[in-house]
């Protein structure tokens, strides 16, 4: 979904300096950071990994954005405005902000983009659909994408927050849909390639 949506974003707002996190990612950046919070490892800002490699193209003026997996359990979504200084935090059940991955975010940044303070970034709300556990357990990650994508696009529009899970079905369907358009889309220019050696 991250993938799809990056593309989007590229190819609409192709002046932006945009950055997607996707889940390897994100795992990576908790794995150094606590690595380097117990003290295991220093994280050397000048290495060489595909970590280092990310970090190559922030700046002052980027936007870093994805969908993160928390409490083992439970997807959000955060994008943050480096020249503003903030982070938004959307989680569709409105649980307190889980304070490692935003903790883990900052120190990221602030060690590949000298111009960010000291302290932590200013923390505000990135608009999602609304979930209750009571009727949906499984929605938050496409709840999560459709705040994230929300907050990028305007034409996707937030998802309706009723008293039935079938708007997260739907929202799920409509992505699988997505998906296979850009697998076939895929396939047919290989072939097309083939057909032309």
């Amino acid at each position: 979904m991250i993938h799809l949506l990056e593309a989007e974003v590229k190819l609409t707002l192709p002046t932006h300096n945009i950055h997607f996190v996707d889940t390897v990612l994100s795992r990576k950046i908790l794995e150094v950071y606590d690595a380097d919070l117990m003290g295991e490892k220093v994280y050397d800002p000048k290495g060489t990994t595909f970590l280092h490699c990310f970090r190559a193209g922030l700046s002052e003026n980027s936007k870093l954005a994805g969908i993160f997996h928390v409490n083992d359990n439970h997807w959000i979504t955060i994008a943050v405005d480096i020249s503003l200084q903030d982070l938004l935090y959307g989680d569709p059940v409105q649980l307190p902000i889980n304070s490692c991955i935003v903790s883990a975010l900052w120190w990221f940044l602030s060690k590949h983009v000298p111009s960010l303070p000291l302290n932590q970034l200013n923390n505000g709300v990135l608009p999602c659909p609304k979930q209750s556990f009571s009727i949906d357990m499984w929605s938050c990650g496409i709840y999560s994408f459709n705040g994230l994508a929300h907050y990028f696009l305007k034409q996707y529009l937030l998802v309706e927050n009723t008293s039935s899970p079938v708007f997260g079905d739907l929202t799920q369907l409509t992505m699988l849909r997505k998906i296979i358009e850009r697998c076939n889309t895929i396939v047919s220019l290989s072939v097309s390639m083939l057909c032309l050696h």
